[in-house]
């Protein structure tokens, strides 16, 4: 009988292939051997020149895939240390955690953070101790389709940052512009200045929306195709979504449609809702 491999020698082997993987994209790839939970550090690189993006990946070897996977088959689970969740959970950089089964040769992968975001709003996230289990979807193998989306989800990463740090500017210009309320705000060293007082609300009136970036890029959309002033499309789109969730709890099928009369999706049901939901979370996930 074959002498079965170490654990050392597939986590070995497991990096030299995340190696070969990465590095076919023209990317560099460093080795973290102090035991800080990153095994790997992987910088973009686009037409040869280096970019700002960068991720981490833990990796992992196991011998035998199926021994990880759930009763239904469609799941890997993977236990990592609570230590390192609660230091990814605060990384401006994607971890990306990878599990190589030995006996088949492949590698799959999950984006750590977005998982946890998920499992949190889904009260799916466990803890047994000092550890806490990702599930990986089998579906998701390390090949060429996923490296672009490691891509893509690591520029959108660090674009999601940029936008809270924006929105929150804006929300300090707009504090001073509407009440005149001076603040100074530092979050790198962690001092907010603020004058006293207290806001009184007008009980005429109901709140003010102010829209900027990616809300007032998409109201932008909705307001080109409805032909409608943005406050006007977002109230018609607010109020289609309702006539849709009441559609699809009364068994009937509900169609959108574009401007010109085309059917641009349909739902059929709540798995049908569900599954646009789960993919509208995904993207703002990473944007």
């Amino acid at each position: 009988m074959p002498k079965r491999p170490n654990s050392h020698v597939n986590e070995d082997l497991s990096r030299n292939r995340l190696h070969n993987v990465f590095e076919r994209e023209g990317w560099t790839v460093e080795d973290l051997r102090k035991d800080y939970g990153e095994d790997l550090l992987v910088r973009i690189f686009e037409n040869s020149q280096s970019t700002p993006y960068s991720f981490f990946v833990q990796a992992k070897a196991v011998q035998h895939i199926r021994v990880h996977r759930n009763q239904a088959g469609d799941f890997i689970t993977c236990s990592v240390t609570a230590t390192h969740v609660s230091q990814w959970e605060r990384f401006w950089e994607p971890v990306i955690l990878t599990v190589w089964d030995a006996t088949d040769d492949v590698t799959y992968w999950e984006y750590v953070q977005s998982a946890l975001e998920r499992a949190g709003r889904a009260g799916a996230r466990r803890a047994r101790g000092k550890t806490v289990r990702i599930r990986i979807p089998v579906c998701k193998i390390l090949n060429d389709e996923a490296v672009r989306r490691i891509k893509s989800l690591t520029k959108t990463r660090l674009a999601r940052f940029e936008q809270e740090r924006n929105g929150g500017q804006y929300l300090i210009d707009t504090l001073r512009e509407q009440f005149g309320m001076d603040i100074n705000y530092s979050p790198q060293y962690g001092i907010l200045m603020f004058p006293e007082g207290k806001f009184v609300p007008n009980p005429e009136s109901g709140p003010r929306m102010l829209v900027f970036g990616r809300a007032a890029y998409d109201l932008e959309i909705l307001a080109r195709l409805t032909g409608t002033p943005p406050e006007q499309a977002f109230s018609q789109v607010i109020g289609r979504f309702l006539e849709a969730l009441q559609a699809v709890s009364r068994g009937e099928t509900f169609q959108w449609k574009g401007p010109g009369g085309e059917v641009l999706d349909e739902w059929k049901g709540v798995d049908d809702v569900s599954a646009d939901y789960k993919r509208m979370l995904d993207e703002s996930d990473y944007m």
